[in-house]
């Protein structure tokens, strides 16, 4: 876990530099590897455990706004929420809207503040693969540290996952992630990582397991230990 708590750091105090471009569109959806919208009507809880015997869970519920449907993420690790996001489903594509990072001030703290991160850049890549790829540039500043994150998803392979007692036809795709944060008046002062890792997505189930390592790191692995109804 501890590789998605830096990732979830960096991402906190990540922002954009100045005059920076935006550039949104929709992600081309890959509708057979994903978990069906209508049976995340009521919602449904996705658990992701790794072999230290952790768990990281990812709340989603469909709901209806003006006719449009639209995707409700929320994520946490240890009862404490770290991520949301709203996605608009449109027929083939799939759009992110909004995402927020939740702030604790510490490790024991209950408290937290809910903060907006800023969609600089979301397009498909034309790679000429059978399944297109992304990129996904995020921004957004907490007190004195700016910064910015970029992932790149890539389609490797089609593959079989034996997972949740199922032989399972997955794509696996590349996750390459670039964070970097610096002080807002001592720009100099600043971390950057680089992620690697595989997405594995199920035919019907949506992202059923994922590695990420940054750089000389190990590598932490987590697969989907079982789906739940949202109480």
């Amino acid at each position: 876990m501890r590789n998605i708590l830096y990732l979830l750091i960096l991402i906190s105090i990540s922002a954009c530099s100045d005059n920076e471009p935006i550039h949104r569109e929709a992600i081309q959806r890959l509708k057979e590897f994903e978990y069906p919208l209508d049976s995340l009507r009521d919602g449904k809880v996705f658990i992701y455990t790794n072999d230290l015997g952790e768990y990281f869970f990812v709340e989603q519920k469909k709901v209806t706004e003006n006719g449009v449907d639209y995707i409700l993420k929320e994520s946490c690790e240890a009862k404490k929420k770290s991520s949301s996001e709203k996605f608009k489903m449109i027929n083939n594509e799939i759009e992110l809207i909004e995402t927020y990072i939740y702030d604790y001030p510490d490790s024991l703290s209950d408290e937290f503040t809910k903060d907006k991160a800023e969609i600089l850049e979301t397009r498909n890549l034309n790679d000429g693969l059978k399944y297109r790829g992304s990129i996904l540039k995020l921004a957004q500043s907490i007190g004195n540290f700016r910064g910015k994150m970029t992932t790149k998803q890539t389609f490797i392979r089609e593959d079989k996952l034996q997972i949740i007692g199922q032989n399972l036809d997955v794509l696996v795709f590349t996750n390459d992630i670039y964070a970097k944060a610096w002080h807002r008046y001592v720009p100099f002062f600043s971390t950057q990582t680089t992620y690697t890792g595989e997405n594995y997505y199920a035919r019907g189930l949506g992202l059923v397991k994922y590695t990420t390592k940054a750089d000389a790191e190990e590598t932490d692995e987590w697969t989907l230990y079982e789906i739940r109804n949202l109480d």
